[in-house]
């Protein structure tokens, strides 16, 4: 019992900690988020041209891609942590709880959009789409997961049940 209370803490807080992260970036001046993007190109621009056509890496705004990227990758985070926490919660996995929790991805998505108009930045309705779709596929990735480890586990009990008649 202290075990799974422990572990409802520690992943509660990942999840206040990637809503901060998620909030934080989104409170970024346009100048602020821009040179936090170009970081990130920098690294993997030499990547891309060393695969790909200089010219068609030339056409691409990797500024841009990468903070598409972004939008999905923090979300997916966000929809795989609160499966998890729904996990531990000894929670069925398709429940009400497992639509509240994609419909408070939902919600922190526009919320996110929301804080990037105060922030001086452009909010984007197709942001909030892609956040969406980066929570539930979190969320089905920790599904997929969840049952794939389950199914691994149970072959190996019946191939140490049959081992040992």
């Amino acid at each position: 019992m202290k075990n799974k209370k422990t572990c409802i803490i520690i992943i509660s807080i990942s999840i206040v900690l990637t809503i901060a992260f998620i909030f934080s970036n989104s409170l970024m001046s346009p100048q602020m988020s821009n040179n936090e993007s170009n970081k990130v190109v920098d690294v993997v621009k030499p990547m891309a041209t060393a695969n790909m056509d200089d010219d068609i890496v030339a056409k691409i705004d990797l500024s841009h891609l990468i903070r598409k990227i972004a939008h999905f990758l923090e979300f997916a985070l966000l929809g795989f942590e609160i499966m998890l926490l729904v996990t531990v919660n000894k929670q069925k996995l398709f429940s009400w709880l497992t639509i509240l929790s994609v419909s408070g991805i939902a919600l922190i998505a526009f919320i996110d959009e929301f804080i990037q108009k105060f922030s001086g930045r452009t909010d984007s309705i197709s942001d909030v789409i892609l956040d969406i779709i980066g929570g539930a596929s979190g969320c089905l990735f920790f599904i997929v997961l969840f049952y794939l480890i389950k199914l691994l586990i149970t072959i190996n009990v019946t191939i140490k049940e049959n081992g040992n008649e």
